[in-house]
Order: structure tokens, then sequence, then C-alpha cells
């Protein structure tokens, strides 16, 4: 007669890992630096902020081009890969702020005039064509990339307010460059794009901060996991949930 009161061995991660993939779910890695959507939360996690409200107009000149702008708080934004100039600072009420233009094969990098660890500002229309994404080597370790539609959803007739909204990232290292870049070659709900089309994006109330802050307070702090992670934790409770009813 088997005892029936024998205890289950507990499952090493090679093994949850193993079940998941079977079950076809990615485990992907934390990231090693952190995203905000609540601005509050961010500012409380960094030190020595300063701001940039784009007061100074820079307005559009494809006539005489220039490819690289200095904003007012020193920020160098080059275009790459553009035949016009396609950032440029409103002072129109209703489109005040930083405006770019991200597509195929056309970016925009940033240079810091001095190295940060972070940066937040509101952003719009960041998901409305193919997507805005911007990449920075955060963590000392290489460049990754952050997608907004992970973090803002995706802009569409019935959901005109995704796409809008503060976004911060906290570097685990101080960095001095980052790259404004399209997300996807196709629009993001599903209509195909020609080369012509990318994103047309916005920014206002741009902070940078120059140190971290020396208490953090973790409830304020809100680290955004990857979302096949967040899928990969939920379908990890939900097989122990039968196993447990079996």
């Amino acid at each position: 007669m088997k005892n029936s009161n024998k205890k289950a061995l507990p499952l090493s991660f090679t093994t949850i890992g193993t079940i998941l993939i079977f079950a076809g779910i990615n485990i992907l890695p934390a990231r090693a630096f952190t995203i905000f959507t609540d601005r509050s939360a961010w500012e409380n996690s960094v030190s020595n902020i300063k701001m940039d409200n784009f007061d100074t107009e820079i307005p559009l000149r494809s006539k005489d081009f220039i490819s690289t702008i200095t904003l007012d708080s020193g920020i160098k934004s080059t275009s790459e890969g553009l035949d016009e100039v396609v950032h440029r600072v409103n002072q129109n009420p209703d489109d005040r702020g930083y405006r770019g233009y991200v597509g195929l094969e056309k970016s925009i990098q940033w240079d810091f005039p001095e190295p940060i660890f972070g940066f937040g500002g509101y952003f719009s229309s960041t998901t409305s064509g193919s997507g805005l994404a911007v990449s920075g080597n955060f963590d000392g370790k290489g460049f990754e990339t952050v997608n907004f539609s992970e973090y803002q959803g995706i802009q569409t007739i019935d959901n005109l307010s995704a796409g809008l909204g503060f976004l911060g990232i906290i570097g685990s290292q101080q960095f001095s460059q980052v790259i404004w870049s399209q997300e996807s070659e196709t629009a993001l709900y599903g209509v195909s794009l020609d080369n012509s089309f990318g994103e047309i994006w916005g920014l206002r109330r741009l902070s940078l901060a120059g140190n971290l802050a020396e208490d953090i307070p973790e409830s304020k702090v809100e680290d955004i996991p990857e979302p096949n992670f967040v899928l990969s934790l939920l379908a990890l409770g939900l097989f122990f949930k039968v196993k447990k009813k079996r």
C-alpha cells in the first residue's frame, strides 16, 4: 500500500522552466533597468533632476536642412537617415513641446550634455502608427530597447487614449545617449505601411536625473517586468492550483 501522506518533492527552476516551455510560454530575464509609468514614483527614485520645458521654439526647417538641433537642456538631437528636419520644438498651445518623426531606416539620436541615470516625460502619439521605441545602454552592458506599446497600449479609433502618458527609465549605470526609432515595420494595428510611414510623436516636461535617490521607497517604484514573464508566473500559479485540486 502506497503512503498517501508522502510529500511531493519541490520542483526545481529547471523543471518549472521545462513545464512552461511545453506550455508554449517563454521565460524572459528581468531587465537590468527600471521602467516607470508614474511620474511621482520616478521622481522619488532619483535626485539632481533637471527639467526641460522646451521653452525655446525650434521650427521645422527643411529648406536649410540642419540635422542637429540643441534643446534648452543641452541635449543634441540628431536626425539619422532623413532627408529633411523632422524634429522640432513647438510653442503652439495645442501642440507645445518636442516633436519627432521616426520610420524605416529613420531615427533620432539624443546625446545628453552629461551622463545621466534616468529620464522621463509626458509622451503623446507613441503608438498611432508603427510605434515608438527607445534604445540605450542603460546597464553598461550594451544597448537595449524599450517599446512604448508594451506600456502605453496601441492607439486605434476605438482606443484613442493609448499612446499617451508618462514614461520614465532609470538605468543601473549612467548613460549618455539614447536612440529613438520605430518599433515595427508595419502598423501596430495590422495595416501595412510604406517606406514613408512611421511614427510622429510628442514629448512635454522632460526630466533628466543626474543621480539615484539615496533611499528609494520600494512601495512607489514601479518596476514593470516583461509581459511574457508575467504570463509565465500566472501560468505557473494555475499549474500548481490544478495539481493541488487533483
